[in-house]
């Protein structure tokens, strides 16, 4: 007669499962795409700074009166960009294809040249790729076509770029919150 040996229940899981449902960060960018209004607003807050010192009160309380009228004129032509964190796959493969398009070069001395043109593409095809959606002031939105935005690369004041890129940066480093993590939660006592 043969004895039944009872097998210890080992707990396992399916590593692909937890990878593909993977989600990445989103941060919405707030973007204007106006300088001349941008200008007025930053003109009359070096005023308002000026005044605030003379103590001019009838003078500064009309110039943040006008700045407020400019506020409100800018906050109808808000766009919101809203970026999403990538696959670390993704890049990679960004990065491929703008190597193949453009082969490493040496220059006299012996170092990698990177030319100017492959800088862009590499920058307008992670853009295309971390920018998801871009909301109208009216609620509409649209996911902008690559050549959209390298539009808004091209055209788009430099204030709002860097907002964008600080916001794709953001969801980049989200990992930085497994870091605070790690140092908070003995991960190794948990079972």
């Amino acid at each position: 007669m043969s004895e039944i040996v009872d097998k210890p229940d080992v707990k396992t899981f399916d590593l692909g499962e937890h990878l593909a449902g993977r989600g990445y960060p989103e941060q919405e960018v707030s973007i204007f795409l106006d300088e001349t209004i941008g200008f007025a607003i930053a003109e009359a807050d070096r005023k308002l700074q000026t005044l605030s010192g003379l103590g001019k009160t009838e003078e500064y309380d009309a110039l943040e009166a006008k700045q407020q009228v400019l506020f409100d004129s800018l906050a109808e032509r808000r766009l919101i960009v809203t970026v999403r964190g990538v696959p670390r796959k993704v890049k990679r493969d960004i990065y491929a294809k703008v190597q193949s398009e453009f082969p490493g070069k040496k220059d006299a001395f012996g170092r990698e040249e990177f030319p100017i043109e492959a800088s862009e593409l590499t920058d307008q095809l992670l853009w295309t790729a971390h920018i998801v959606k871009v909301t109208s002031p009216d609620g509409t939105s649209v996911t902008p076509s690559p050549d959209e935005v390298q539009q808004l690369r091209d055209l788009a004041p430099m204030a709002d770029l860097k907002s964008i890129q600080t916001g794709i940066e953001k969801v980049d480093n989200a990992g930085e919150g497994f870091e605070i993590a790690s140092r908070s939660v003995d991960f190794l006592s948990k079972p």
